[in-house]
């Protein structure tokens, strides 16, 4: 049988689910670490537009869950195909537009 922690006493294993209480290891790490980056870029795409019209988002907009756990919105339910069309459309519009400002 595979054992995770096979040296691991009772005391640092109860030491390791503390620090995970404090900050979380896994899945939800990797999620928030992923949505600081698309938030950071959305912000930056934000920016680059340039005509004033900032769009507000949140870290939670780009997690599969929202502020008080549990799945969200757009997670549960998958994007059509003209969705996924409009959306990179988009973003080529701004990139079209970028490249005529600089």
């Amino acid at each position: 049988m595979f054992q995770a922690f096979p040296d691991m006493t009772a005391a640092q294993l109860a030491e390791v689910g503390a620090y995970d209480q404090i900050e979380p290891i896994g899945g939800y790490r990797e999620d928030y670490r992923l949505a600081q980056v698309c938030l950071m870029l959305h912000n930056l795409m934000q920016m680059q537009r340039g005509d004033g019209k900032w769009t507000k988002a949140s870290i939670y907009d780009f997690m599969p869950w929202g502020p008080e756990g549990g799945r969200k919105g757009p997670a549960d339910k998958p994007q059509t195909v003209d969705e996924m069309k409009a959306v990179l459309i988009g973003i080529a519009r701004g990139s079209k537009k970028a490249e005529k400002k600089s």
